[in-house]
């Protein structure tokens, strides 16, 4: 009977150990968690071995129907199961929520304008997760860029070896063009000519941001020049806005053969205008036309591949008595000339006085057609000049650029007064002669 008794004991023992130890692996649950690499843009990869799973239940589908919570996220089942085969272990993939596995931008770099009031800056994308093309990670990742929001970059650039770099259009008020000084003339009665070099900002076209560059000129507003120009050797001398502003001060016709000009010292010149020189196409020049004070020098050279004579004027241009509206005063003259043997010279000029008009005709009886050149306004060259006080080595005044065949300008002499004055004694040269022509011709750079 005793060993009965300890028979049913022992029997009964090992049966609760059998399902103590059953009950206890029937308990599903996950292992520790492990942290892998990211699986698609925002969502980072847990997994984990299912342990618990009965004896003869599928671990496929133990493995499919259980849940889990990874970092505060809950999940009905796993995104994937694997089993790594016959009892080894069967693992859950969770794909999570994580925003370390977001495509980010590096450091950004400060570029060139790209437009009036726009800046380029430029990053690369970095931290592309798998599954993601550098592309789509360039076109689809905000940023915030100097203070401004941007949903998508304005342009997404692959390099290649560099990789994939989006390029954002910000606003920067240093991406504003300006305008120069304005130069201002007469060219018809009724109008007159302002004219302005335009600062354009590096990474901007002269053209495009000249004709969209507005301007208030002579009391008159304008959304754009009336029209732009580049000025000098292929540009050199820069992009100029015109406009042509109303001006009912404007007269010009045959008894104004000057338009004026005020600097901002208030000092007044006189130039010839467009109409004159127009005129003035029909006389030869020659190395006689000078006198005391006012020299004359003229060489040959080659503008374009195209022969010329320049013939250069400086000093003290004296008005002829009782002609006040004529050219005169202190300043210079460049000219662009050319030989033309065998044209038929003029035995009259109509637009002048008798008297003045017989003292340029007279000397051309005497000369030969090699003594003679002739206005050469083909060749739209662009001119400008500066005449430099020898003793202070400033600058006396200077023109902008035009382009003309001939350039000249005087400052009449009241004004000329208060320029020496303000000089102080012995800070000018006694004779008008003495000033150094500083001047250039499509760029190029001459002294006289």
């Amino acid at each position: 009977m005793t060993v009965l008794f300890r028979y049913r004991s022992i029997r009964r023992a090992a049966l609760l150990v059998i399902l103590t130890t059953t009950c206890a692996y029937g308990q599903q649950h996950w292992g520790d968690f492990k942290k892998d690499s990211c699986t698609k843009p925002g969502y980072r990869q847990y997994s984990a071995v299912l342990e618990g799973i009965p004896f003869g239940q599928s671990w496929e589908k133990a493995c499919a129907s259980k849940d889990a919570t990874i970092a505060g996220h809950y999940f009905a089942k796993p995104d994937r199961c694997r089993n790594q085969g016959p009892g080894i272990a069967m693992w859950g993939e969770f794909d999570v929520p994580d925003n370390s596995c977001k495509a980010q931008w590096g450091s950004f770099q400060r570029g060139a304008c790209t437009a009036i009031g726009k800046r380029k800056y430029s990053a690369q994308i970095l931290n592309v997760p798998p599954g993601q093309t550098w592309e789509n990670a360039c076109a689809t990742t905000p940023a915030n860029v100097q203070g401004q929001s941007f949903a998508t970059p304005s342009r997404c650039r692959n390099t290649g070896v560099t990789g994939e770099w989006g390029e954002f259009d910000v606003n920067d008020s240093a991406c504003q063009a300006h305008w120069g000084n304005f130069q201002s003339k007469c060219t018809t009665t009724g109008k007159r000519e302002y004219s302005a070099q335009l600062s354009v900002p590096d990474g901007l076209s002269w053209e495009a941001t000249c004709a969209a560059t507005s301007a208030t000129v002579g009391g008159q507003s304008f959304r754009s020049p009336t029209r732009c120009e580049k000025r000098g050797v292929a540009g050199s001398g820069g992009e100029w806005g015109i406009f042509d502003v109303n001006d009912a001060g404007c007269e010009v016709h045959l008894s104004s053969p000057t338009v004026l000009y005020i600097d901002r010292r208030g000092y007044r010149y006189v130039e010839t205008s467009d109409s004159w020189k127009k005129m003035c196409t029909a006389f030869p020049c020659f190395a006689a036309l000078q006198w005391p004070d006012y020299a004359s020098y003229s060489f040959d050279d080659k503008i374009d591949g195209h022969p010329v004579v320049i013939q250069l004027w400086k000093g003290y241009c004296e008005k002829f008595s009782g002609l006040e509206r004529f050219p005169g005063g202190i300043g210079a003259e460049v000219g662009i000339y050319r030989r033309e043997p065998g044209r038929a010279r003029p035995t009259s000029l109509p637009f002048l006085p008798q008297q003045l008009a017989a003292f340029f005709l007279k000397p051309i009886g005497s000369l030969t057609d090699n003594d003679l050149w002739w206005a050469y306004p083909e060749l739209n060259t662009q001119l400008s000049f500066t005449l430099v006080n020898p003793i202070t080595k400033e600058t006396f005044f200077s023109t902008g650029t035009e382009k003309t065949y001939w350039l000249n300008r005087w400052m009449d002499e009241s004004s000329y007064s208060k320029y020496k004055q303000s000089q102080g004694a012995g800070k000018t040269p006694t004779f008008s002669v003495d000033y150094r022509l500083e001047y250039t011709i499509n760029g190029t750079r001459y002294s006289w």
